[in-house]
C-alpha cells in the first residue's frame, strides 16, 4: 500500500525530532510492506485543520485518493487534544487508512478501528465531564464557612485532642 508520511515538530516531554519520526516510519513501512510516496513535514505543531498546514494537505490528499494511506510516528503528532482527536477521527480520518508506528495502529484491521473507536469514546467522555463541570461551577459557593474541627468526632479533653487508647476500647463491651 502507498502511504503519505506526516512529520511534525513539537516540544515537550518525550517529544521526537522529525528525523527520529522519519526513521521510525521508514522502519515500520519496510516491515509492513508500505511504500512511502510523499513525506509532509510541519515546522510547528498545529492542532487546527482550519489553518493551511501540512496535516491538512496530507489528509486531503488521502481523502482524494482512497488507495493512499496516512502514516505517523505517534498519535500525538496529530494533536495533543482529545477533543481535536475526536474531531479528526469522526471527520477526516474516518475515510482514511491510518498507521501509527508507536501505537502499532493499523485501521485496515478490526483491532485498529476498535482502538480508534475507544479513543473517540474517551474524548467524548472527557468532553462530557468538562460540560458537567462548567454547569456545576456557577452553582458552587465561592467560600464555604466550615468549622475546621468538624472532623474531631472524639471531642477535646483539657484542651487536647482526645482519642481513646485502642486497649480501652473493647469489641465485646460494645456488643452488650
Amino acid at each position: 500500500m502507498k502511504v503519505i508520511a506526516y512529520l511534525c515538530q513539537y516540544g515537550g516531554k518525550d517529544s521526537l525530532s522529525t528525523e527520529a519520526q522519519l526513521e521510525q516510519i521508514q522502519v515500520y513501512a519496510m516491515r509492513h510492506n508500505l511504500e512511502l510516496v510523499e513525506i509532509i513535514k510541519d515546522t510547528q505543531h498545529v492542532a487546527d485543520l482550519k489553518q493551511n498546514s501540512g496535516l491538512k494537505r496530507a489528509l486531503n490528499r488521502c481523502q482524494e485518493n482512497p488507495e493512499l494511506g496516512f502514516i505517523i510516528a505517534r498519535l500525538d503528532c496529530l494533536t495533543r487534544s482529545l477533543r481535536m482527536l475526536r474531531a479528526l477521527i469522526s471527520g477526516s480520518l474516518r475515510r482514511v487508512t491510518l498507521f501509527s508506528v508507536e501505537e502499532e495502529l493499523d485501521t485496515r484491521t478490526r483491532a485498529g478501528r476498535s482502538i480508534l473507536g475507544v479513543l473517540e469514546s474517551i474524548s467524548q467522555w472527557e468532553s462530557d465531564i468538562k460540560n458537567i463541570e462548567e454547569r456545576i461551577r456557577p452553582a458552587t459557593p465561592k467560600k464555604l464557612d466550615v468549622n475546621p474541627e468538624w472532623w474531631n468526632i472524639y471531642g477535646r479533653f483539657e484542651g487536647r485532642l482526645f482519642r481513646p487508647e485502642p486497649a480501652s476500647v473493647s469489641i465485646e463491651a460494645s456488643r452488650d
